[in-house]
């Protein structure tokens, strides 16, 4: 019975395989045949590629003069944002009332601190004089940029004077930031270069401090974990300071290869800011690697 069924099934459907309609052949005229040749392999001249042997060209990796070389369009606020900024600016205050707690410490060593810290705060308010968005002290920035900057260059030596200044500088500070304003401040110089803010070297510490603190928070993902935020907060430091000693008036500033450099290590830390925020750990591990190799590849040739 289940043979007959299945014999009928295959006729009914060979039945309906023959009734179906099918598109007839296309048919050509001479005219048309006429465009196509009968054997093109015929026609073609030398031996046939071999595609199999070809390489796909590798990328060059590009030297340090190449890195960010346009920086048009750029904003401080990709970089450094205005709660690092103002983390910053009360990091460094805090940092300078225990150097100048006593003379005899200040003058014993502690002024050479000081002179990185109120150099770090000199330039910290001549970004927030030019931000793009409207971080805290703004309006009284270009003073407060100039007045600390002139306490960082006094600072190269520990004597009475010197320490008389960071005092008083202390105290302008902590007025600051609980709200106040320094009592006397200067009429801004506008047309001061970058380099009359810091000198270089200053800088070029809080940079090494900054790469030193970030090797133990990158040691694990967990750590990456717990410390991101200050993670984020040394990276993007690390890139502004990276940025602001290729502008005007820096040694070495405008040459191109330790501009290259000064940009990809800006363009590394930026990238390890943002690694941080998202807590991603390889990124984050790529981004420090850049660092380091870019600094040891600078000082080679550059000495701050």
């Amino acid at each position: 019975m289940v043979a007959r069924m299945l014999v009928v099934w295959l006729l009914a459907g060979s039945v309906a395989l023959a009734q179906e309609r099918r598109a007839k052949p296309p048919e050509f005229s001479p005219q048309d045949e006429a465009v196509f040749f009968d054997d093109p392999w015929s026609l073609l001249v030398g031996p046939r590629p071999d595609f199999s042997a070809q390489q796909p060209a590798l990328a060059t990796q590009a030297g340090p003069g190449d890195a960010a070389a346009d920086d048009a369009g750029f904003a401080w606020s990709g970089l450094l944002s205005s709660d690092a900024y103002e983390s910053e600016i009360k990091r460094q205050s805090q940092a300078i009332a225990a150097l100048t707690a006593t003379a005899t410490g200040f003058k014993g060593g502690g002024y050479r601190d000081a002179r990185t810290a109120f150099s770090v705060l000199a330039v910290m308010f001549a970004i927030g004089a030019e931000h793009d968005s409207d971080p805290r002290w703004r309006d009284a920035a270009p003073a407060l940029r100039d007045l600390l900057s002139r306490a960082g260059a006094n600072c190269k030596v520990g004597t009475d004077q010197s320490y008389r200044e960071a005092a008083a500088r202390s105290q302008d500070l902590a007025d600051l930031v609980r709200g106040g304003r320094p009592a006397s401040l200067p009429t801004p110089n506008a047309d001061a270069p970058w380099g009359d803010v810091a000198d270089r070297v200053p800088l070029m510490k809080r940079m090494d401090e900054a790469e030193k603190k970030l090797g133990p928070m990158l040691g694990s993902a967990r750590s990456l974990s717990a410390d991101s935020e200050d993670v984020a907060h040394e990276a993007q430091v690390l890139a502004a300071l990276a940025q602001v000693i290729t502008l005007d008036g820096f040694v070495d500033a405008g040459d191109e290869t330790y501009d290259g450099f000064a940009r990809t290590l800006r363009d590394a830390a930026a990238d390890l800011s943002g690694a941080a925020e998202q807590e991603d750990y390889e990124r984050a591990s790529r981004a420090k690697a850049k660092i380091g190799q870019t600094c040891t590849d600078c000082h080679e040739l550059y000495r701050s």
